[in-house]
């Protein structure tokens, strides 16, 4: 098990998400004393009676001014047990965009739930969008337990509506567990106010929630960012004839000797040796930065592909996924964009849009169009071939961004969904989703 866990909380407004960061920071003691000594101060300021753990998260004026989370938060905290990267994710319709940000690289993804409420619309768009950005734990806290004075019954009216919303949407099963963020049951430390329920806290869940996927089970990967050719720019004469190709490894393993070919050229070669910022070495895996040198002088640029032999992406103009559409623009067919998949950016059109997620019964419907906030799937043709893959099997190759060509600003977050339904391409496999038994 990965010692360093990525987490997102999101959910409608005022669910308390701000609130559960901050007692979960608190409690766990990775609070500073300064930090709490300004959030004192400005609780007493705003005529609390107790302190607001909220702000220690909302870190921008208007968010404090206002008492809600605009952008996205991060925040670092260290237990006995593991590292965490936190971020907390805005509720309100009008930033879901942030909450797609903030989803996209997480582990777990924490979804609150006033137990008062239920579950609301702004529920099921956050549950779809971590479903759709395949965040493989999905773990739901009914917060505000105490003002129901710990009623059980309540608990699985609101447990009952979660579980029915998490099959229709394919998640065989969902962890669900009631929490107090204001007051901290069940947070850090398993609460005496709900005897009835008999699962661990929030905290105990996120220590032992696997994270991470074994680097050999994956194909490799290797998107260039950068060829590196210093020539009569090196001080050093062996670097004179250098020539590596600098990148992230997106997935799987490489070793040195190992056959790979380059896309879209479809040239095979070997890799001649690999190297770090601190030498050369023998194997490099996901997510590692490093430079490969190959056997073979290949013209190889930025956007370009390094894979195994074994199975490698094909090349393909055309991009079929859901996409997370984050402009308030809406997006029509015929519409131009570039499409940004790993390091390679190339210009395209949209082609057709198959559908949107209806939010309320949770099944596609037509539409020639997608508004922001919507969940569709469009259809795009490439200027250029991309090696894309089907996110079911690689959430770096197979992501890609929507750009405006005037702005820069990005149009839309999009996941390839390969031949599948629009139905199937709305869900994840159960066996994507964490099966605990509480």
């Amino acid at each position: 098990m990965s010692t360093l866990l990525r987490l997102a909380t999101a959910g409608s407004v005022d669910d308390g998400k701000s609130t559960l960061v901050g007692r979960l920071l608190y409690d766990s003691k990775s609070v500073l004393a300064d930090q709490l000594d300004a959030v004192e101060r400005v609780s007493k300021t705003k005529g609390l009676g107790h302190v607001d753990l909220a702000l220690l998260t909302d870190g921008l004026r208007a968010e404090r001014e206002q008492g809600i989370t605009i952008d996205v938060a991060y925040r670092y905290f260290a237990t006995a047990n593991r590292t965490f990267i936190l971020a907390d994710c805005p509720g309100h319709v009008q930033y879901t965009r942030n909450t797609v940000t903030g989803s996209s690289t997480a582990d777990v993804l924490v979804l609150l739930v006033d137990i008062r409420k239920g579950v609301l619309e702004q529920t099921r768009r956050h549950l779809s969008v971590g479903q759709l950005l395949r965040v493989p734990t999905v773990i739901v806290a009914v917060n505000k337990i105490d003002l129901v004075d710990y009623a059980e019954d309540r608990y699985r009216e609101v447990e009952a509506e979660i579980r029915q919303v998490a099959s229709d949407l394919g998640v065989a099963n969902v962890v669900t567990l009631p929490v107090s963020a204001l007051v901290g049951d069940n947070i850090v430390d398993r609460s005496e106010r709900t005897p009835w329920y008999g699962g661990p806290a929030l905290l105990e869940l996120l220590e032992t929630v696997p994270s991470g996927t074994d680097p050999d089970a994956e194909p490799f990967r290797f998107p260039v960012q950068l060829t590196i050719r210093p020539q009569e720019a090196a001080l050093e004469p062996q670097y004179r004839e250098y020539r590596g190709y600098a990148g992230q490894v997106a997935s799987g393993v490489v070793r040195a000797g190992d056959e790979v070919v380059v896309l879209p050229s479809g040239r095979r070669t070997r890799v001649a040796g690999i190297d770090t910022a601190d030498g050369a070495v023998s194997e490099a895996f996901a997510p590692q930065s490093v430079t490969l040198r190959l056997d073979d002088e290949i013209d190889v640029t930025r956007g370009e592909l390094i894979a195994g032999v074994d199975d490698p992406p094909v090349p393909t103009q055309d991009l079929d996924g859901m996409v997370a559409w984050l402009s308030e623009r809406p997006l029509r067919v015929g519409q131009k964009v570039l499409v940004k998949h790993t390091t390679r950016t190339v210009q395209g059109i949209v082609r057709d849009i198959h559908g949107k997620l209806d939010l309320d019964t949770l099944t596609p419907v037509e539409t020639d169009r997608l508004e922001l906030n919507d969940l569709g799937r469009v259809r795009v043709r490439v200027a250029a071939p991309i090696m894309a893959e089907d996110y079911t099997r690689s959430r770096r190759t197979g992501s890609f961004l929507l750009i405006d060509p005037q702005t820069g600003g990005n149009l839309a977050a999009g996941m390839v969904r390969g031949e599948q339904s629009f139905s199937e391409a709305a869900m994840i496999e159960p066996d994507d989703v964490l099966n605990w038994s509480i």
